[in-house]
């Protein structure tokens, strides 16, 4: 599998070569997006259909980068992403801050994990 999310995703194999086309959307924060792709394209896999499952999958990766930080992305999101001429529609943007990501001086501090797929992000950033 290739992800890129302004172009979408990819799945090669020896038999198939499938392409989605990215989505366009108000990014705030690709933290986990990656993650995202990849876990729902694997909780929902359907080999007899992966073309479906990418094009969920991408629509799960395109949701959670409008959110600020990593973002665990619920069944309900899934139920309520809405595309419309390639371009995410429906999405709920308020920042959900909780008191937890705040330090002592109350100013918000974001983490980023260890790269665990590798990437062109990941690459132009090295």
């Amino acid at each position: 599998m290739i992800t890129c999310l302004p172009l979408g995703a990819w799945w090669v194999t020896e038999d198939d070569d499938i392409h989605v086309a990215g989505i366009e959307t108000e990014v705030v924060d690709v933290c986990g997006a990656g993650d995202t792709l990849m876990a729902i394209f694997a909780a929902y896999f359907n080999p007899d259909d992966i073309r479906d499952t990418l094009e969920l999958a991408n629509k799960a990766a395109a949701f959670v980068v409008t959110k600020p930080a990593t973002y665990a992305i619920t069944n309900d999101d899934l139920s309520n992403i809405e595309i419309y001429n390639n371009k995410l529609t429906s999405t709920n943007h308020e920042k959900q801050y909780d008191s937890s990501t705040k330090n002592k001086d109350g100013t918000i501090v974001f983490a980023n994990g260890c790269f665990d797929m590798l990437h062109v992000g990941h690459v132009s950033l090295l």
